[in-house]
């Protein structure tokens, strides 16, 4: 999809739409995995999978921030029409993308058993989260190489296709998680061999798309140049670091959880689960304006995308005002399909979590706003640099104020770092265009 030309809110609205479905299924999929292990192996195992998938946070932030890299570059070339260096740049980061994910699996399968330690993992769930750890690992490297691929795809325009992939394979991981779990009895392994099959299952359909729309463009003969890499590397490694960062600190946070028991590690994963599905439409329509704003960049367009930018916070502050009535009624009934017990301490820890964290949906919208315009100008370093101040503060006021208050605390810690985060993008802006124009790169 061309979106430098025609109506900016309907083009914005159809790009994004997909991308909210494959982001809704994708957190539909993680809700019923952990249900199906909840109801049909034991709370346990439930805090067997959600340690593990703690432990793999640093790797998905990684794939996230070589996809949104990957998604900026693509985009502002398909919008200057340079359609042979695109043809060569998306072979160069896929062979990027494998050589990444070897590392990865490399790290956490050899490294599982330290990584647990420093998380204090509790001794009762550690023999089964080491031997967790292997299948999740293995499927990593077709999960970044699949991630690489949609990126790409939607940097171009084509989120409808990525969609229809996802639906179909997240359908086939479901199908296969019941059937594993529920039905042969294979416990939490059958439903991270349920996750590596459908994945695989995406990577090849995604990749055959990919090189279909990369051949309409250019018939070119797929190559890799390495020499691409120099573009990359500066919007990719801050992208990276910012993530990689992120993800160190929300592990810091974790082991905070991990001290106070099983509990309160099954509360706060599933409250987090479900925060993060209330928080898709936000997230995908910032990351939709992303690619719009890219295109628009690489054209030189900037009066699109300022007028791009106000529609986003437009129909973003709507849509926080349909979260936050959401979680007051849904909350309670979703948690119940995790816990049983709604006197319990995990239940109650959840929803209080959960209702905590609903100033946040507007908080975060001011700052994802922001941070994918800075990103499609490919001013990487504040993007980075917001996220940190986020980050520190979540850190700092999480250890400071968890032995008094609980935790809670985790859940005003992030809400004063991201109100502090999206006064630093605002004041970023305002300086910019006192300036320059803040909508150009």
């Amino acid at each position: 999809m061309d979106l430098t030309k025609g109506s900016i809110l309907k083009g914005m609205i159809r790009f994004t739409i997909p991308i909210i479905i494959i982001q809704f299924l994708s957190q539909a999929y993680a809700i019923i995995d952990n249900v199906v292990v909840a109801r049909f192996v034991s709370e346990e195992a439930l805090s067997v999978l959600s340690t593990v998938n703690s432990a793999l946070t640093v790797g998905y932030c990684l794939i996230q921030g070589l996809s949104s890299a990957s998604t900026i570059l693509v985009g502002n070339l398909f919008g200057a029409h340079a359609y042979e260096k695109l043809h060569t740049m998306t072979h160069t980061l896929l062979v990027g993308a494998g050589v990444v994910s070897l590392i990865l699996f490399a790290v956490y399968s050899i490294g599982a058993a330290p990584i647990f330690a420093v998380l204090k993992v509790p001794a009762e769930i550690l023999p089964a989260c080491e031997k967790l750890m292997f299948l999740y690992a293995l499927s990593l490297l077709p999960t970044l190489l699949c991630s690489a691929c949609t990126a790409m795809l939607n940097g171009m325009g084509n989120s409808k296709t990525p969609m229809i992939i996802s639906v179909c394979s997240q359908i086939l991981n479901i199908i296969l998680d019941i059937l594993a779990v529920a039905v042969l009895g294979f416990g939490v392994e059958g439903a991270a061999a349920a996750s590596l099959i459908s994945v695989v299952v995406a990577l090849v359909w995604t990749y055959h798309h990919l090189t279909r729309n990369l051949t309409q463009l250019n018939d070119a003969r797929p190559r890799a140049e390495f020499s691409c890499i120099g573009q990359y590397v500066p919007l990719a490694v801050p992208s990276i670091l910012q993530q990689s960062i992120m993800s160190v600190g929300s592990l810091m946070l974790q082991v905070l959880v991990n001290v106070a028991g099983i509990a309160y590690i099954n509360g706060y994963n599933v409250a987090c689960t479900l925060n993060n599905l209330f928080l898709l439409p936000v997230i995908s329509c910032c990351a939709g304006f992303e690619t719009f704003a890219a295109q628009n960049l690489g054209s030189k367009n900037e009066k699109r995308v300022k007028q791009g930018f106000l529609d986003l916070l437009g129909i973003g502050t709507l849509l926080c005002l349909v979260l936050s009535l959401s979680t007051f009624l849904f909350a309670r009934p979703l948690i119940g399909l995790y816990l049983t017990d709604e006197a319990g301490t995990a239940f109650t820890f959840a929803k209080q979590y959960l209702f905590l964290l609903i100033p946040n949906y507007l908080l975060l919208l001011a700052k994802y706003s922001v941070d994918s315009l800075f990103k499609a100008q490919m001013k990487i370093y504040l993007f980075t640099l917001s996220s940190l101040i986020a980050l520190g503060c979540r850190i700092a006021l999480g250890y400071l104020m968890t032995p008094s208050m609980g935790l809670t605390a985790l859940a005003y810690a992030t809400l004063i770092g991201n109100f502090i985060a999206a006064a630093f993008d605002w004041g970023c802006l305002f300086i910019k265009s006192r300036y320059n124009n803040s909508f150009s790169n």
